[in-house]
């Protein structure tokens, strides 16, 4: 289970928030690079998800990885904050469903922070666990 994280987490990062007013510009284009994801997990029953170094490309985007798909992608009117809905189908045919909101922390992009809600079901649509973290990222 440990390759649907690094799928949809990475997507994820690239964008989702409040669209809470900040005393720096944001772009889209300054969320690129290697970032070390922290998790705290705020609820659920996945379990705790370890910290990961996590490429995200340019624009702030990432190819969404194999087996995966974006069915939408919302960035805030001043590109500070993005909502994101990814799903990945994984090898033994499980299904990954996440939504996630983050937001550009720093004028450089080199801090990104929001909230990743998962849901995992077993290939016939039995429910494997539910989770909700806290994500922090730092450029590195």
């Amino acid at each position: 289970m440990c390759i649907w994280r690094g799928l949809i987490l990475a997507a994820i990062l690239a964008g989702c928030g409040s669209g809470e007013p900040t005393d720096y510009e944001c772009s889209r284009g300054a969320r690129s690079g290697t970032y070390l994801m922290d998790y705290d997990t705020i609820d659920g029953d996945c379990g705790d998800i370890p910290a990961s170094l996590t490429p995200i490309g340019k624009a702030g985007g990432q190819v969404v990885g194999t087996g995966c798909s974006r069915a939408y992608e919302v960035w805030s009117d001043d590109e500070c904050a993005m909502e994101a809905s990814d799903s990945c189908v994984l090898a033994d045919g499980a299904l990954v469903q996440a939504v996630g909101v983050t937001r550009q922390g720093s004028a450089d992009g080199d801090l990104v922070t929001g909230v990743l809600a998962l849901r995992i079901v077993d290939p016939y649509g039995g429910y494997v666990c539910a989770g909700t973290y806290r994500i922090h990222a730092v450029r590195q």
